[in-house]
C-alpha cells in the first residue's frame, strides 16, 4: 500500500485524556478505500528504562473497518508510543508473501502468512496462516525481517508535556502578584530551570528523542510537580 500516516493527537483541557485522530487520506491517488481496510491503534507509556505499560484505548465505534479516533488516559508526562497499522482486506486472488498480514471481515480478524506464494488459502487453514492477537504490534516488526510487506504502519512515539506547562503557568501566575519578583516558592533561577526543562522536553518531542523526554518529564516532575 502506498499509505501516508497522518495521526493528530489533542490533549483534553483537564489533561486527563489524548484523543488521536486519524487524518490519512484513503482511497484517491491509488491508495485503497477506507472500507477496504481494517486498522488498529495501542498506547503504552513508556519509563527511561524502556518498560511498556500499556493504556486503556477507546476506539470511536469500536469496528476496525471504520475506526477513525482513539481516546486514551492520560496520567503523567513523559514517552508515550503508538503502534498503528492499516491492514488490507484478505483477497482470495492475491498471492501473499511471508509475514503479510490481511483482514478477515468473516472473523473479524487479522491473520499472518506463514509462507509465501500463499495463494487462495482460506485464513482458516492454519497450515497457511496465524491469528495475530494483537494486530497493532505488528507496527513493531517494521524494518525487521519479519516485517508485515503489505500493510502500512507506524510506531507514533511523543513526548507529552500537559501537566508540567499547567503547573508552570500557574507558577507564572503567582509570580506575577509579587511586584518585587520575590516569591519563595518560585524564584527567577526556578523560573529559568523550569523553562528550561520544558523547551528540551519539546525539542524532545519534535525530534523523537523521546527517553530523552521522558527523563526530562521526571525531572520537572520531581522538581516542581511532586513538591
Amino acid at each position: 500500500m502506498a499509505l501516508t500516516i497522518d495521526l493528530d493527537l489533542a490533549i483534553s483541557t483537564d489533561r486527563k485524556t489524548a484523543t488521536i485522530t486519524d487524518s490519512t487520506v484513503y482511497g484517491t491517488g491509488g491508495n485503497p478505500a477506507r472500507s477496504a481496510v481494517a486498522v488498529y491503534l495501542t498506547a503504552y507509556k513508556v519509563d527511561f528504562e524502556g518498560n511498556e505499560t500499556a493504556l486503556t484505548v477507546t476506539s470511536d465505534d469500536s469496528d476496525p473497518q471504520t475506526d477513525s479516533v482513539w481516546t486514551i488516559a492520560l496520567d503523567v508526562d513523559g514517552y508515550y508510543k503508538f503502534p498503528f497499522v492499516i491492514i488490507p482486506d484478505y483477497d482470495g486472488a492475491t498471492t501473499y508473501d511471508q509475514y503479510d498480514a490481511v483482514y478477515d471481515s468473516g472473523t473479524d480478524a487479522v491473520y499472518r502468512s506463514k509462507v509465501g506464494s500463499n495463494t487462495g488459502n482460506s485464513v482458516s487453514n492454519t497450515s497457511f496462516w496465524e491469528a495475530v492477537s494483537d494486530p497493532s504490534d505488528l507496527a513493531n516488526n517494521k524494518d525487521t525481517s519479519t516485517e508485515s510487506g503489505n500493510i502500512t504502519s507506524q510506531v507514533y512515539v511523543r513526548v507529552l508535556r500537559m501537566n508540567g506547562q499547567y503547573e508552570f503557568a500557574n507558577r507564572l501566575s503567582n509570580m506575577s502578584l509579587f511586584m518585587d519578583n520575590d516569591d519563595p516558592e518560585f524564584s527567577i533561577q526556578d523560573y529559568n530551570l523550569f523553562a528550561q526543562w520544558l523547551d528540551a522536553a519539546e525539542v524532545a518531542d519534535s525530534r523523537s528523542e523521546v527517553l530523552d523526554g521522558e527523563l526530562i518529564c521526571r525531572r520537572i516532575q520531581s522538581r516542581f510537580i511532586d513538591e
